[in-house]
């Protein structure tokens, strides 16, 4: 099942740190296909770089052992960002270590298989899952709209004593 852009929501930038070029091209593909705008890039110590010079929605860092480059460039990113930008590890599925490491070491991030048959769709899910949070997030975080009085006094003005209940029909 391919998950198609709706053409009614934003683009949406995904900074994608792959090493392995046939596995980033996977990625590539699927991303862009699911409707977001995919930056590829191969080198680890080229993330926070882009990071800054991009500022993208999410990213996905291919993480693998022995070293886990991965959990490290998602800490820097994670104090760049202040974690306000969703991060998910791609781990092989067949690779229970590298699962298990990701998510006692990772910082929170989201983890999803980097091969197998529903791989790209699982991507794509989760993505969108951590970028409804996030928006979620955002839109909780903004001030409660206050309701404008009627008669342009201050808000609360027509409790004061002696004013009485301020009406209006239009």
């Amino acid at each position: 099942m391919a998950l198609r852009h709706d053409a009614k929501t934003e683009q949406l930038t995904v900074l994608v740190v792959e090493p392995r070029a046939e596995d980033l091209e996977r990625t590539r593909v699927t991303l862009a296909t699911a409707g977001f705008r995919v930056v590829p890039v191969t080198r680890f110590d080229a993330a926070a770089p882009l990071f800054e010079a991009i500022h993208p929605d999410a990213v996905v860092l291919a993480a693998q052992g022995p070293d886990y480059v991965a959990v490290a460039v998602a800490r820097r990113l994670r104090q760049m960002s202040r974690g306000a930008v969703p991060l998910m590890y791609l781990v092989e599925s067949a690779d229970s270590e590298a699962h298990r490491y990701c998510l006692s070491k990772g910082l929170g991030v989201d983890v999803a298989s980097r091969t197998g048959s529903d791989s790209g769709e699982e991507l794509v899910l989760r993505l969108r899952a951590q970028l409804r949070l996030k928006s979620s997030v955002r839109r909780a975080m903004l001030p409660a709209a206050l309701p404008t009085p009627v008669d342009g006094s201050p808000i609360g003005a027509d409790l004061l004593p002696g004013r009485g209940l301020v009406l209006s029909v239009s």
